[in-house]
């Protein structure tokens, strides 16, 4: 079925060169973005509109500007959906701007763009998108999610709160290099989701890093003028798969609480030196067996917790399950008798929770899992640095 949108298309352009045709120089689609553009805005406030219906507002009645800051892979949509109410669609990120671009364009031009090409355009959309939305619905929440690195960078969305009369509930998310390279290199394709240069984690990390003590400052003490008064609410979370915390947080009520000492010490106070040792270190990284089974027990335990199943992690499932099955995939071949190996440990666990559904759903992960791992294995003797490319 056609997009809605195709009518709204067809409205403007001839159908016949649009449908169907084929650019022989890849200049040729920028020429319908003016329209395009206005057309997917229009829709992607549309949904940011229906979010906010989800969404709280503040003790005071006020709207809230949800900030999601963190690296690439740092684990930020997470973060969004262990909120506490539910949200599918309508948060404001330049990725799903750009996804949507590259979608509208495949179905409606037949034209294949890169994640490169549509880079410029999605950033526009993105401006656009938040612009929009701020000036149509001002007593409405809205959520952001973006990296936002730089303490100018979060400043600047302030200003968006400022406008629309809301309060900001700042969710800044940390977790390890390694990780975050590994949840970029395996994430599912999708608009939230795509796969993002290593350089640019690798930037992202670092300055992250730099900035993030500072933010923190301003937060707690702004000054008079400062549009950092605005920050009413602010979370520092870790999460790297395993470990997922609220590691500090500022609300209202409690004032300013550190729930973690010594990892709010290391997340915010990380020397330079040691943050360029460990992105040295995981430059050097080459894709073995080893890391392959590293990334498979990290993405099992992820898709446990993503599917509800947190109580087999936590009844000793994880280190007798995980690391001896994982070590069973990689050396068992073919891929039927690696599936065998794994519906055997899956049973002989399973019985002790007497449900059938669980066994079921962990079946689903092993396949997705099986299906990874066929996919890791093409990549084993590169440098984890020169297969993440953006895609």
């Amino acid at each position: 079925m056609r997009y809605i949108y195709f009518m709204i298309i067809f409205s403007f352009f001839n159908l016949n060169e649009i449908i169907g045709c084929t650019f022989s120089n890849n200049k040729e689609w920028f020429a319908y973005m003016p329209e395009m553009r206005r057309i997917l805005v229009s829709k992607l406030v549309e949904e940011s509109k229906e979010l906010s219906k989800k969404l709280p507002k503040s003790k005071k009645n006020k709207p809230f500007l949800f900030l999601m800051r963190g690296n690439s892979g740092a684990g930020k949509s997470e973060a969004i959906t262990s909120l506490p109410f539910h949200i599918h669609q309508g948060t404001i990120n330049p990725d799903i701007a750009k996804y949507r671009l590259r979608e509208m364009c495949k179905k409606e031009l037949n034209v294949d763009l890169s994640y490169q090409q549509v880079d410029g355009e999605g950033e526009k959309i993105f401006s656009q998108w938040v612009e929009n939305f701020v000036k149509a619905h001002k007593n409405c929440s809205f959520v952001i999610d973006r990296r936002m690195l730089r303490v100018s960078d979060v400043e600047n969305k302030l200003s968006l709160a400022k406008i629309a009369g809301a309060e900001v509930y700042l969710i800044d998310v940390e977790a390890p290099f390694e990780v975050s390279c590994i949840r970029c290199l395996t994430r599912p394709r999708c608009e939230k989701n795509p796969r993002v240069d290593y350089d640019c984690i690798e930037d992202g990390y670092r300055k992250i890093h730099q900035e993030r003590a500072e933010l923190i400052h301003h937060i707690l003490n702004p000054s008079e003028n400062s549009s950092f008064k605005l920050v009413t609410h602010y979370e520092l979370r870790y999460s790297d798969g395993i470990l997922n915390c609220l590691v500090a947080a500022k609300d209202p009520q409690q004032g300013w609480v550190i729930y973690h000492p010594d990892l709010f010490n290391q997340i915010v106070y990380q020397s330079e030196d040691k943050t360029e040792k460990i992105i040295e270190s995981v430059g050097k990284t080459i894709i073995n067996d080893a890391f392959i089974a590293k990334i498979l027990k990290l993405n099992f335990i992820q898709a446990l917790k993503k599917d509800g199943l947190n109580d087999l992690i936590t009844e000793g499932m994880e280190n007798k399950m995980m690391t001896e099955t994982v070590i069973q995939i990689l050396q068992s071949e073919p891929r039927e008798v690696m599936k065998i190996h794994w519906k055997k440990e899956i049973r002989k666990h399973i019985s002790l929770h007497k449900s059938e559904q669980k066994t079921f759903e962990l079946e689903r992960i092993i396949n997705y899992l099986a299906d990874e791992l066929t996919e890791l294995r093409k990549l084993k003797g590169q440098s984890l640095s020169t297969v993440l490319i953006a895609q």
